[in-house]
């Protein structure tokens, strides 16, 4: 009786607050991300550019009162495959608003001022930033606030997912 107790307590139907997942449209989800930079403690970005993160995150948690820790994973600007594959991809998905304009350079630089602005906020005693480089592309990307976390992608007209805690 133990076995088959624990067996249908492992298998049952569990409630999930449907508030904790919920896909975004590409309209809502800048101001879900401004909510989320509002209530942030902290931030984490796994990317490739860091666009919103050096443009938005950091001038914001600098401003705010309390300590915050920033952990960035952004693409390794010195690796050209990594790079090229980015630049090809945000061709591809945005070839009809921008032809021809990513190229692996523009990429580059793209990242390496992520890296510039992300030692720049080091000097603010209340962001401790920790920065990390990979080696590879991927489309998709990954911000949270330590409450809520968003997966985007390298397309502003696609939807997202966005989860809070306790998903």
């Amino acid at each position: 009786s133990l076995i088959v107790g624990a067996t249908i307590y492992f298998f049952r139907r569990r409630r999930i607050d449907p508030g904790l997942i919920a896909q975004l449209e590409s309209r809502d989800i800048v101001p879900a991300f401004d909510i989320a930079l509002r209530e942030a403690t902290g931030w984490i970005f796994c990317g490739n550019r860091g666009r919103y993160l050096r443009s938005k995150v950091l001038p914001t948690l600098s401003m705010k009162h309390g300590t915050f820790s920033v952990d960035a994973i952004l693409t390794n600007p010195t690796n050209v495959v990594a790079c090229s594959k980015f630049a090809e991809h945000k061709s591809v998905t945005i070839a009809q608003d921008e032809p021809g304009s990513w190229v692996t350079e523009r990429v580059q630089a793209e990242i390496l001022s992520a890296i510039v602005v992300c030692a720049w906020f080091t000097r603010y005693p209340t962001l401790s930033i920790k920065l990390y480089l990979r080696e590879s592309f991927s489309p998709i990307r990954l911000d949270s606030n330590l409450q809520t976390s968003f997966l985007t992608v390298e397309n502003k007209r696609e939807s997202c997912l966005r989860f809070r805690t306790g998903h």
